[in-house]
């Protein structure tokens, strides 16, 4: 309610306003209640945009207490896509007063290849930590806007962020190689931007073939690996470390929002890979100490 909400407008309105008339939006708004713009999304036109605007202003000062995320995600996600070709994005706008689940975050990760998430922190109260969770899981940016002016700044940055999508529903299979542990476990997009890094392990012989697979503006793509043209040197040592320090990263992620008692896993972790990860105490954490 508030200022938070009159912010919110604004990137909205921003957001909305710097779309191509190829792409395609739909609002949904999540409280008590989840509400949708249009059963499918819509071009970007004029007057779907005038519409949409519409919408958010009679539908806001309507809303209840109580937050359903979760649900909300799963309807966005059940929308069809209008072409196959298509990169989809989630835009989460929240002031981060949201009780946000454990199955949140899970059910983000498990569909990276499905749409890219992004966040928008609104307020002058922002939980960072719920905020940059949900980036970290999603592999992406997070944005802040505590002022309309900041609001538009963001979504300029935004659109620029995203503005050149090169891979989509990225998969990755293998072929007499056996991979494990894949940090993250679904693949997001590539944007020009945004490169993508797979973190992950192998057992046996490295041998046999990594293939990519996904679609980009011109159709089908698919991207084949010989593992054996890998060189093993122990000059690449350091590659096991990234992969643990990104699972702890995540591990404690997950123990900042929801309190999951991962301290035996990101011990072990932290022995057996000889690594350390710094990480700032939260709020409820310094007040304990």
């Amino acid at each position: 309610m508030g200022y938070p909400i009159a912010v919110s407008k604004t990137l909205l309105r921003n957001l909305l306003s710097d779309l191509g008339e190829k792409d395609r939006f739909n609002i949904l708004l999540f409280s008590a209640d989840n509400a949708i713009f249009k059963p499918e999304s819509v071009q970007a036109s004029d007057q779907n945009i005038s519409e949409a605007l519409q919408f958010l202003t009679g539908t806001f000062s309507n809303y209840g207490k109580g937050t359903r995320l979760l649900n909300a995600l799963k309807t966005g996600y059940k929308l069809p896509r209008h072409h196959p070709h298509v990169a989809r994005s989630v835009v989460l706008i929240t002031d981060g007063y949201i009780n946000v689940e454990k199955k949140v975050f899970e059910f983000i990760e498990q569909r990276l290849n499905k749409a890219n998430v992004f966040t928008f922190g609104i307020g002058s109260a922002i939980n960072r930590y719920l905020i940059d969770g949900i980036s970290r899981v999603s592999n992406s940016m997070s944005f802040t806007a505590s002022t309309k002016d900041e609001a538009y700044d963001v979504a300029k940055t935004f659109k620029k962020y995203i503005s050149t999508p090169l891979l989509t529903q990225l998969q990755i299979s293998t072929t007499d190689f056996e991979i494990y542990d894949l940090e993250p476990k679904t693949i997001p997009d590539v944007f020009a931007n945004r490169p993508v890094l797979i973190y992950g392990k192998y057992k046996g012989q490295p041998k046999g073939h990594i293939t990519l697979s996904g679609i980009q503006n011109a159709g089908k793509f698919n991207k084949t690996i010989r593992v054996h043209n890998g060189k093993l040197s122990k000059q690449h040592e350091a590659l096991k470390y990234l992969w643990a320090r990104n699972r702890i990263a995540k591990l404690i992620d997950y123990k900042r929002n929801f309190g999951t008692d991962v301290k035996e896993e990101v011990i072990n972790l932290g022995l057996t890979y000889t690594c350390l990860l710094y990480t700032s105490p939260s709020p409820r954490d310094r007040q304990k100490s």
